[in-house]
């Protein structure tokens, strides 16, 4: 015993087990190992590229894989992955067989692996990939790309794929999966082919496997897929083939894609020969090819020579069997061929979309010849095809040569038999044997040039009552013909006349020779008894033996009623007319349809008849026109009414009718299902067939009944309005006016002008004015309570105001509802617009009549200027301040004096004996306060002579003659000399250091000097300077730059 765990085997080389060989019993086993890349090789015969067991040895392998692996010789090669003899025991479980190569010049077989000799093999989720068999040698067999099982192996696969394997050889080929041979036993079970492919020059057979030789085949759940089958002589079976008594079961399986092509070609599906049995249980063989050079047999399926095949719940669509339809050649079974012997069963199947296509073809959907034999229940047969360049025979089915069929309960539909030249039998093709339909099997809608449904060559076509209910056809009962009695009236004869009836439901005995007291069987025969005897005394109908055109059986037209019973099935009136109360509308009617509410069903209708006019049913089941109720009054009931139909609104019926009138003019009806009308309402116009009255239109009124058209509606007048259906107009609101007619609404034409009011049923806008005094600024004024006196402070002049107006300022109105303004009095004023009263002026002011402020100042005040306030002017001495005195006309009184106009300084003037002053006063100032002083005089406070050689003398307050004035200045001039001398004289002495001797004179100087310090230390000099420049600037100020300065402070100065 031997374990290996997590190894690899590589790049080994041995003549037998290239990386392993397990002899005489032993035990292996591997675990999660590896064998690659090893190679078995031998002249004579090489086995097992990677492994190698035989004479009983048990081989377990779980998690492996053995891989790129080789077995090759001269001679012979087996099992490129690995190769078991001998009543081996093997156990892989998700293992992987790829990539290996099974290849000899001699024969090959199994590119992944070959077992034989009673082995015995498990695989459970196993895969067997890109492994290949060959033969360099054009003359060896391959057996088996995938695998090859021989003499009595048993095998199980579960869960497991073999795809991408191939089998290649210029011999033949067997089994581009896998080849079972020599009653081998393989389970297959959810496992998958796919992909696989066999090709020779030779001959091939089966692309996805190939059985042979007793070996017996189950494969549940399992698929394949995409397989090929290909050479240059003859290939049987894209996806598999079984020869030679093999036994297949197939359940839950599907065949797919799978093709055939070679220069003859057998099942693009699978082929079964050689007595083989074959079952398929709920499986589809679908979208399969055949394709060939010169014969062709079976898209789908093909049986020969003697097989069994029993299909359930099968389907095989899509299929074809094609061959250029150029070259000579013959072409039979879209779906499927059976050939000698063959025994068919098809159960619950379908056959669906299939094609035969070549130069000569037969059956689009089968096609049976040689002495087959052929049993289908319930099935179809649609949508075949049978194309040919010359002749096409059976778009559905083709039976040649003594073959039997049985067709119970199926049917052949939309089937079509087409052709460059001829088409014969676009249903069903016969040419010798025998064909029974029973149970209601069918044809129907087929398409040929010639024979529709049917040709038929030779043989015979017999349909067995009872047939499909709703069908007929004509009958006859199934009886023998036996030779006429002899003539005369011996007893012989009487004997013969009187056993007719029973001899003619005796069938003859198995060599031919009549029962006894029966005369022999005619040459002609009204059915074929003699290959079915239960036929006799049965209900039949013998199709004729020429192309027919008519679906068969045929249906019960409509108004008849279909029946189950075959004594009703053989006329063309079936079970009799539809009952009364019903119909049959359709073909082939099985149960008559209750008539409908609304309408009556005589017996044999087949479409039900309408009530007649102005009547209704609202039952079912009607068999005459009587039992239709008549429509009530106020009710319409057209031809076939369920229920009454109320008339509407507008509409009247006072008798049973089709249609309800139109209720007249000048009425209406607003309610349904009436027979009678009402009439037309004032304001209202009601046209014919009103369902209610329409109002008249708005602006207009009516006071008259039963009008039908508005023209009898009148327009409201000025002042008025008519609202929608009005039968008298209204006056227009208050507030609102109608100047013109027609008015809609009491808002008329528009609102009442602003300064106006317009009581209800005004023709204009201004139709009343408001008072002057008052106002209303308002549109819509509805009466005199619209206008309102205007308030204190405004005013209204004229009628028809909308708004007061302001006083203007200087004016007042003191009460409300005033129409003209008051001017302020004197000394009032009113700066603003609008007020109600007058203010007076402050104390100091004055104003005149109508004055907006009080710009003049009172008695006793003046003002610099207009703009200026007032101020007293008692602060002024020598001045009279009257009413709108300004400081430029203010009046100086008599010995008084001021420089300008523009100052308030007054000086008062010296004053002589007897009231004497050289200042009048006065309001003219003149040229620096000259224009009041008297003649002669001039200058401040008139104390300048204009006479030069004169002199003012201040006690007389006059100016004196100065006689000689050279001796006058004569003594100031030595005044003057005599001061600077003793100025300076004192100046030297401070600045001396002389020291008196007298001590009080020392002091004294002591003094000075130290005054004369601080001035000098100080600056005193240049401030004495800066005040006197400034007292100059401040004297000049009123008369230079036209300014008065304020009095208590410039008379200081």
């Amino acid at each position: 015993m031997a374990v290996l765990q997590n190894c690899t085997i590589a790049s080994c080389k041995a003549e037998r087990g290239g990386g392993l060989c397990a002899v005489e019993g032993c035990t292996l086993t591997l675990t999660n190992c590896v064998v690659i890349s090893c190679i078995a090789e031998r002249d004579s015969a090489a086995f097992g590229g990677g492994l190698f067991a035989e004479n009983g040895c048990s081989l377990t392998m779980t998690n492996c894989a053995v891989t790129s692996s080789i077995a090759n010789s001269v001679g012979r090669s087996d099992g490129g992955g690995f190769s078991a003899k001998d009543s081996c025991s093997l156990t892989l479980t998700n293992c992987a067989i790829s990539s290996c190569i099974a290849s000899s010049d001699g024969s090959v077989g199994g590119g992944g692996f070959s077992v034989e000799d009673s082995c015995t093999l498990a695989l459970t989720n196993c895969t067997v990939t890109n492994c290949l068999a060959e033969a360099g040698d054009d003359e060896s067999e391959v057996y088996g790309g995938g695998f090859l099982a021989v003499d009595n192996c048993l095998l199980t696969l579960t869960n497991c794929a073999i795809y991408n394997c191939g089998a290649s050889s210029g011999g033949d080929v067997f089994g581009g999966g896998f080849l079972a041979v020599n009653a081998c036993s393989l389970t297959l079970i959810k496992s998958t082919i796919n992909n696989c492919v066999a090709n020779s020059t030779a001959s091939t057979d089966g692309g996805g496997f190939s059985a042979t030789d007793l070996c017996i085949l189950v494969l549940i759940d399992c698929a394949v897929i995409d397989c090929v089958a290909n050479s240059n002589v003859q290939t049987f079976g894209g996806g598999f083939s079984a020869f030679d008594s093999c036994s297949l079961i197939l359940r839950h399986c599907e065949v797919a894609f799978c093709s055939a092509n070679g220069f003859s070609t057998y099942g693009g599906g699978l082929s079964t020969e050689d007595s083989c049995t074959l079952t398929l249980t709920d499986c589809a063989v679908n979208s399969c090819i055949a394709a060939a050079r010169a014969t062709l047999y079976g898209g789908g399926m093909f049986a020969s020579e003697s097989c069994i095949l029993t299909l359930i719940d099968c389907e095989i669509t899509s299929c074809v069997a094609e061959i250029a339809l150029s070259k000579v050649a013959i072409v039979l079974g879209g779906g499927f061929s059976a050939l000698t012997s063959c025994t068919l069963t098809l159960t619950s199947c379908k056959i669906a979309f299939c094609s035969a296509a070549g130069f000569t073809a037969h059956g689009g959907g089968f096609s049976a010849e040689d002495s087959c034999t052929l049993k289908l229940t319930t099935c179809m047969v649609t949508n075949c095809i049978a194309e040919a360049g010359s002749t096409a025979y059976g778009g559905g089915c083709s039976a040649v040569g003594s073959c039997s069929l049985t067709l119970s309960n199926c049917a052949v539909t939309s089937c079509v038999a087409t052709s460059n030249v001829e088409s014969e039998a676009g249903g069903f093709y016969l040419d010798g044997g025998e064909v029974t339909f029973t149970n209601g099997s069918s044809i129907r809608n087929c398409t040929a040039a010639v024979g529709k449904s049917f040709s038929i060559i030779a043989g015979s076509v017999t349909i067995v009552f009872p047939t499909a209910v709703g069908y007929w056809l004509p009958q006859a009962e199934c009886s023998i013909y036996r030779e006429s009695c002899p003539s005369g009236n011996g007893i012989e004869t009487l004997q013969c006349r009187d056993q007719r009836d029973a001899c003619s439901r005796l069938p003859d005995a198995i060599d031919g020779s009549p029962p006894a007291g029966c005369r022999p069987s005619a040459a002609v025969q009204p059915c074929p008894w003699k290959l079915d005897q239960s036929l006799l005394s049965k209900r039949i109908y013998a199709v004729p033996a020429e192309p027919v055109d008519e679906d068969l059986p045929f249906s019960c037209v409509p108004g008849y009623l279909g029946s189950p019973s075959e004594f009703e099935q053989g006329s063309p009136f079936c079970a009799g007319p539809c009952p009364g109360g019903t119909f049959c509308p359709t073909d082939a009617t099985t149960s008559p349809i209750p008539c409908p509410a609304g309408s009556f069903c005589p017996p044999g209708s087949s479409v039900p008849r309408l009530c007649p006019s102005a009547t209704f049913s609202n039952e079912t089941g009607l068999e005459s026109s009587r039992q239709c109720t008549p429509c009530p009054l106020g009710h319409a009931c057209a031809a076939g009414a369920i229920e009454p139909t109320p008339c509407e609104a507008g509409s009247y019926a006072d008798k049973p009718s089709t249609t309800c009138t139109l209720v007249p003019a000048g009425r209406y009806q607003d309610r349904a299902g009436q027979h009678e009308y009402l009439p037309c309402p004032p304001g209202f116009v009601c046209p014919e067939g009103s369902r209610t009255p329409a109002a008249c239109e708005a602006g207009t009124f009516s006071g008259t009944i039963n009008l039908s058209t508005s023209s009898g509606c009148v327009a409201a007048p000025a002042g008025f309005y008519a609202s929608a259906g009005s039968s008298v107009p209204s006056p227009c609101y208050a507030g609102r006016f109608g100047s013109s007619s027609g008015y809609t609404d009491g808002q008329c034409e528009g609102a009442c002008a602003v300064g106006h009011f317009c009581p209800e049923g005004s023709t204009n806008a201004t139709a009343h004015l408001c008072p002057a005094g008052t106002y209303n600024r308002f549109n819509g004024g509805q009466g005199i309570d619209a206008c309102t006196p205007c308030p204190a402070g405004l005013f209204s002049a004229v009628p028809g105001s909308s708004v007061c107006g302001e006083c203007e300022a200087g004016t007042v109105a003191p009460d409300t509802g005033m129409s003209l303004c008051a001017r302020c009095k004197e000394g009032q004023y009113q700066p603003l617009k609008g007020m109600g009263e007058c203010r007076v002026c402050a104390a100091g002011t004055w104003s005149l009549e109508g004055q907006v402020d009080c710009d003049m100042c009172d008695s006793g005040f003046m003002k610099n200027n207009t703009g200026d306030s007032c101020t007293n002017c008692d602060s002024i001495e020598g001045v009279d301040c009257p009413r709108d005195t300004l400081l430029a006309t203010l009046k100086v009184r008599k010995g008084h004096w001021r420089h300008s106009e523009n100052t308030r300084v007054v000086y008062a003037c010296r004053n002589g004996d007897a009231g004497w002053t050289p200042c009048v006063g006065g309001r003219d100032a003149g040229d620096d306060g000259n224009g009041y002083c008297s003649s002669g005089y001039q200058g401040p406070v008139c104390e300048v002579c204009v006479n030069e050689n004169a002199y003012f003398q201040e006690s007389s307050a006059r100016c004196i003659d100065c006689g000689n004035v050279a001796a006058s200045v004569a003594i100031l001039v030595a005044i003057a000399i005599v001061v600077a001398a003793l100025i300076i004289a004192a100046i030297s002495v401070v600045r001396s250091s002389w020291q008196p001797q007298n001590a009080g004179v020392a002091r004294a100087l002591a003094r000075v000097r130290r005054s004369e310090q601080i001035w000098q230390q100080m600056g005193l000099q240049c401030k004495l300077k800066q005040a006197i420049g400034l007292y100059q600037v401040v004297a000049a100020i009123p008369t230079v730059f036209n300014v008065s300065l304020p009095d208590e402070q410039y008379a200081a100065w």
